[in-house]
């Protein structure tokens, strides 16, 4: 396969990954937004989880805000009840009725796409209904009171406004501030779970990163072998099976065995020493203990890397060197750059620095002296990740 066309395939795949997190984003987003709307409407009966304790709190504070501000109703019983209804029709409107409101407003105005507009919204929507709220009952109580409606109605609703005022602007700023700190809170929250998703995410995708063009190679070295030497052609595909076996046994794991990973990149440098011939050479010195781990295809990056950018032909053939150095893998190579490879985006050491960051404080260390271009790998203990 062309140069060229690796790289339309490496353009390819990191268009697609962008798009899969973008719609990623907005799909938690629209969940957010979700969630938020199907909240019960804030304040309808909060603190109370059930409408009767509500309604006997309602009773009970109304009962008392007579007793204390308005003791003569309860001279009589016409008194008392329109007394009770009238103090409890307030307290009704004005909670119940807020809450409602800023219930309805949530549907049309989110606090996670305008918090201002959502907030002014609150303020004057509930400034309006309440003033509103208020003259409507003060009005409707005194003509059940008197009989009639007052003689001078509009001074009546002028004076009654601006009780209302007072009243309403301290539901409202209560209301909104208390409203903007439990979503501010609750976007903190959801932030939080966006970002520890969205590094999930990215985790996966930087694991499961393998170049689709190694398997095309692969492939076609195998139908080479076909028709060349049956016995290696089946040695092949063995080594590619357990290969790719080991690719899906990993996708679920964030660390394996170094064991195991070892194992694999013998299998891996089978193959691309299949495919190059005495182009390339990989040896490996590399001792593991039970409790060392690494992150899964990290050596396969590193030596994919080698081989991606540097020149591997008879003339210069690619030694890539893997070994063991104290608590420290090293993988090496010798500096021939392929002029065509000038330009590529480096990804595959990208990808694995990305993902021991998300595991480990301990770096990948690059040196680039003395014509050899080495990486080293911290080797992760069990008790350490």
């Amino acid at each position: 396969m062309g140069r060229k066309e690796d790289e339309r395939i490496d353009e390819g795949l990191r268009a697609k990954e962008n798009l899969i997190v973008l719609e990623y984003m907005e799909i938690i987003k629209e969940n957010m937004r979700g969630a938020e709307n199907r909240k019960p409407p804030y304040g309808l009966i909060f603190p109370f989880t059930k409408f009767r304790y509500y309604f006997l709190a309602l009773l009970l504070c109304t009962t008392l805000f007579n007793l204390i501000f308005w003791p003569n109703i309860y001279d009589n019983w016409r008194g008392a009840f329109i007394g009770t209804m009238w103090s409890g029709a307030h307290w009704l409107t004005q909670s119940l009725g807020n809450g409602y409101v800023g219930y309805l407003i949530s549907q049309r105005i989110s606090w996670l796409d305008r918090p201002w507009a959502r907030a002014s919204a609150d303020f004057f929507g509930l400034m309006l209904y309440s003033v509103s709220a208020f003259v409507i009952v003060q009005t409707s109580f005194m003509y059940l009171w008197n009989g009639e409606l007052p003689t001078d109605l509009w001074t009546f609703v002028i004076k009654n406004s601006r009780i209302a005022l007072v009243i309403s602007f301290s539901i409202a700023f209560i209301l909104t501030t208390v409203g903007f700190l439990k979503n501010w809170k609750e976007s903190a929250l959801e932030a939080e779970k966006l970002k520890a998703e969205m590094m999930t995410y990215k985790y996966e995708s930087l694991r499961n990163q393998i170049n689709p063009h190694f398997l095309f190679n692969s492939l076609n070295v195998l139908t080479e072998l076909v028709q060349e030497d049956k016995d290696q052609a089946v040695k092949f595909i063995r080594q590619l099976s357990d290969l790719y076996r080991y690719v899906l046994d990993s996708r679920e794991r964030q660390v394996v065995p170094l064991k195991e990973e070892i194992d694999f990149i013998h299998s891996f440098a089978y193959l691309l020493e299949t495919r190059f011939e005495d182009k390339l050479h990989v040896d490996l010195d590399i001792e593991s203990k039970e409790d060392e781990c690494i992150v899964p295809m990290a050596l396969q990056n590193l030596v994919e890397n080698a081989v991606k950018h540097n020149e591997t032909s008879k003339e210069h053939p690619l030694h890539v060197k893997i070994y063991r150095n104290g608590e420290r893998i090293y993988v090496e190579n010798p500096m021939r750059k392929k002029k065509v490879g000038e330009n590529s985006k480096g990804t595959g050491l990208a990808n694995v620095k990305a993902r021991y960051s998300y595991l480990s404080d301990q770096e990948i260390k690059i040196s680039d002296e003395g014509g050899k271009f080495k990486i080293s790998l911290p080797i992760l203990k069990v008790e350490r990740i």
